[in-house]
């Protein structure tokens, strides 16, 4: 796990070459993945990630607190390309999967105003109209950026637009 904080794409290929198990885990159950995901360097991290799922690492794994590598890259923000996020939904990663709190990536996504990785989450099937444990929904997020054309995308895919924390809805 060392080699990945370090982000050595190198130094991890050829530890699991040599055995190691790509699906180790702290005592907290974070792995490998989850560790690559949160660097800064999206090109190299979407190295990291494609060696470790190569290597037989869970794309679907989740902490004890119920974060997945899937929901830590996009609350990490750090994949402006797209590119980890990308490869992740392309080994199977549950876009719907929600960390402590009903976060789900694509509401993490739309917290931040991010909508190119929003979407690209709902086309891998995320829920147009889930919403955290406090009621907050992607549309309200939308509204509150002020982004009409993704409130108009919003309700066109089907989100509920009487969802949301009472008394506030998009």
């Amino acid at each position: 796990m060392l080699a990945v904080e370090r982000g050595s794409v190198n130094s991890v290929s050829e530890m699991l070459k040599a055995g190691a198990d790509a699906n180790a885990a702290t005592s907290n159950g974070t792995t490998a993945l989850m560790l690559a995901v949160v660097k800064d360097d999206a090109v190299r991290v979407a190295a990291l990630v494609a060696t470790l799922l190569q290597a037989g690492a869970d794309v679907n794994a989740a902490t004890d607190g119920g974060w997945t590598a899937l929901v830590l890259a996009v609350n990490a923000s750090h994949d402006a390309n797209g590119k980890v996020l990308s490869v992740l939904l392309s080994a199977g990663a549950n876009a719907s999967a929600a960390a402590p709190g009903g976060w789900t990536a694509a509401l993490l996504a739309a917290k931040a105003c991010a909508w190119d990785p929003f979407f690209a989450l709902l086309a891998a099937g995320a829920n147009a109209s889930a919403a955290t444990d406090d009621g907050w929904t992607g549309l309200m997020f939308a509204a509150q950026c002020g982004d009409e054309s993704t409130v108009s995308a919003l309700l066109q895919a089907g989100a509920d637009v009487n969802r949301g924390t009472v008394p506030t809805t998009a």
